[in-house]
């Protein structure tokens, strides 16, 4: 009792290996540590890798420490972003102002593509995802049936943005992701999408 209320939002304020890193180990671990201890049942859903590693990565937190160990060692020659959601939250409630990025290579270049935005039609879109396929040539993306590509998530007033994407093309659906299983779930989701797909070029 007594004080002000802690309205201060978490920061990421370390990251092993560093942001932009290349040559990283194959073998390597993340570690991310905050400003302040976050809750654990807050990170599970709001941690995004790309490439997807596969349903057996661990991620796990502590106090001010998020930790994410892969289950097999990273492709060669690859740019691999991590993205923290607006969903994770301090002990006060204190949500991330908004999504971060961590990119870093396990070869000599790093992907800089970005894509950035804004969702209309919600007063706080706080942790709604935008989920980015890449556009192949086999035909339209499902998102019923197919997990994105890459994800990020809105902060409160809608802005979004991707970094480090390879050079390719892109649609982007905005989706309110109830159960958090990076599907859409027609009964249970809303979603949104652009009027025309993204074209990103290599420098």
């Amino acid at each position: 009792p007594g004080g002000p209320v802690d309205k201060t939002h978490p920061l990421v304020i370390s990251t092993v290996p560093e942001d932009g890193a290349l040559n990283v180990d194959r073998e390597t671990g993340v570690d991310i540590t905050f400003s302040e201890a976050i809750t654990p049942q807050s990170v599970q859903d709001a941690v995004f890798i790309t490439p997807f590693p596969g349903r057996d990565v661990e991620i796990t937190s502590g106090g001010k420490r998020l930790s994410v160990r892969f289950p097999e060692p990273l492709f060669l020659n690859r740019t691999y972003v991590i993205t923290l959601g607006t969903g994770i939250k301090d002990y006060r409630n204190n949500a991330l102002e908004e999504s971060f990025t961590l990119a870093f290579s396990t070869g000599e270049r790093l992907d800089r593509g970005e894509i950035s935005g804004r969702v209309y039609g919600e007063e706080d879109a706080g942790g709604i995802d935008v989920w980015a396929y890449v556009l192949a040539a086999q035909g339209d993306p499902d998102p019923a049936k197919e997990e994105p590509d890459y994800i990020v998530q809105c902060a409160g007033d809608g802005r979004f943005r991707f970094t480090h994407l390879a050079p390719a093309s892109y649609r982007l659906f905005a989706v309110k992701d109830r159960i958090a299983d990076r599907l859409y779930q027609p009964v249970e989701d809303r979603y949104g999408l652009t009027s025309r797909d993204v074209r990103l070029f290599g420098s």
